[in-house]
C-alpha cells in the first residue's frame, strides 16, 4: 500500500503536500479495493474446502480486513499530521 501511495503522490507532488498525499490515496484506492476484491473472491471459493485450506482462507480474510483497518488508520494520520503542521 505504501508504494502505491508513496508513487502516486509523488507524481502530484507540484501542487503542494496535502493536494499531493490527498491525490495519492484517492489514485490508489481503486487499484487497492480491486486488489482485495479479487482476494475476497478467492477466500469465498477456499472457504467451500475442507481442513487446512478452510483455515489458511480465514486467515486470509482477517488479515485483509487488518490491511484495510490499517490503511484508513494511515490516511487518518497523515491528514491529522499534515493539517496540523499546515496551521
Amino acid at each position: 500500500m505504501c508504494l502505491f501511495l508513496n508513487g502516486f503522490a509523488r507524481s502530484c507532488g507540484g501542487n503542494g503536500v496535502v493536494p499531493a498525499v490527498a491525490a495519492g490515496f484517492n489514485k490508489a484506492f481503486r487499484p487497492l479495493s480491486t486488489r482485495h476484491v479479487t482476494t475476497v473472491v478467492s477466500c469465498a471459493f477456499l472457504f467451500m474446502s475442507h481442513g487446512p485450506v478452510k483455515g489458511f482462507a480465514v486467515t486470509l480474510v482477517i488479515g485483509l480486513l487488518q490491511c484495510l483497518h490499517g490503511g484508513g488508520r494511515s490516511r487518518a494520520m497523515f491528514d491529522w499530521h499534515i493539517t496540523a503542521r499546515v496551521r
